[in-house]
């Protein structure tokens, strides 16, 4: 099953189209045909026995309505010479469906897996010579530059996703440049990428990507980024309850197990914190304070 790593950079390349073809056309200077528009296209292939292909993504680039070249993307996290065959049928059967040149992009993270693809780039001799396009992490270098960013704002997006599981102090340039880019973008373009950050970047580098965000006008903060921020406004609230429960029965001279603690700081019901710092005021107990109220148990006063 894909990684969510494997899966955020698919889902990167497939939503910046137009990034994708120009970060290409620089590379490997192929001179692709102009295009005004581009959508997703077919990634399941099927062959006359009941079996199916499936590439990671592709993409449909169109001008004037009508198709002019089409990609499929595919990212190889690890090195597999049967991927080889796999490409070609992806290619030629999208080549046959579309009825469109078809270019294939591979993106693999690890420099010296891209560089042995490239070793078996036409060297097929009795059969369909591939020439795919080979990325790596060298050539997608993170932006650094805010006027690089805000220039080409969904190729600032794209690098810093595919550069996601790096040491996220690493990346503080390129969110920075980014932060400032998207000052000056539509706020939906903004908002796809905050959306796409969140999910992609690793634990970590979400922590510091958010930190960012925390200073961004509100109009630029995605719906999944203002959940995230209310949920997190929400357990800050029962954070602090917690702590004054457990700093009551600590006045009190009341132990506290550390199954308790651990049961106290885990709650996130805003309510039930109010009922457990009630009962800390008078608990003789702090299983008293967590556990069902009982007619037998004492109560002392302060």
């Amino acid at each position: 099953m894909p990684s969510g790593e494997h899966e955020s950079a698919v889902a990167a390349f497939a939503a910046f189209p137009d990034a994708t073809a120009a970060l290409l056309d620089r590379t490997f200077h192929i001179g692709l045909p102009r295009h005004d528009d581009a959508h997703r296209g077919p990634a399941t292939f099927q062959k006359l026995a009941p079996t199916s292909y499936h590439a990671d993504n592709t993409l449909v680039f169109t001008r004037a309505g009508k198709r002019v070249y089409a990609l499929v993307i595919e990212v190889q996290r690890r090195w597999v010479p049967g991927k080889w065959r796999a490409w070609k049928y992806y290619a030629t059967s999208l080549e046959q469906e579309l009825d469109v040149g078809v270019l294939l992009a591979v993106f693999c993270p690890e420099a010296g897996d891209a560089e042995r693809y490239r070793g078996m780039a036409g060297t097929d001799r009795f059969s369909v010579r591939l020439w795919p396009c080979l990325l790596s992490l060298d050539d997608l270098p993170l932006v650094e530059d805010s006027a690089q960013a805000r220039a080409n704002l969904s190729l600032a997006a794209l690098s810093l996703i595919c550069h996601g599981g790096d040491d996220p102090a690493t990346l503080v340039p390129a969110f920075a440049a980014l932060y400032d880019g998207m000052h000056h973008a539509d706020q939906e373009v903004s908002r796809k990428i905050c959306d796409m950050l969140l999910v992609a970047l690793s634990k970590a580098a979400r922590d510091l990507w958010e930190e960012h965000m925390t200073v961004v006008d509100s109009e630029y903060r995605s719906e999944l980024f203002r959940e995230l921020e209310a949920r997190g406004k929400t357990e800050g609230k029962a954070e602090g309850k917690a702590d004054s429960v457990l700093r009551v029965l600590s006045r009190r001279g009341v132990p506290v197990p550390a199954a308790v603690e651990e049961q106290i700081r885990a709650c996130a019901d805003l309510d039930l914190l109010d009922t457990w710092l009630d009962r800390a005021l008078t608990a003789i107990s702090a299983e008293d304070v967590v556990g069902e109220p009982s007619p037998e148990v004492g109560r002392v006063e302060l």
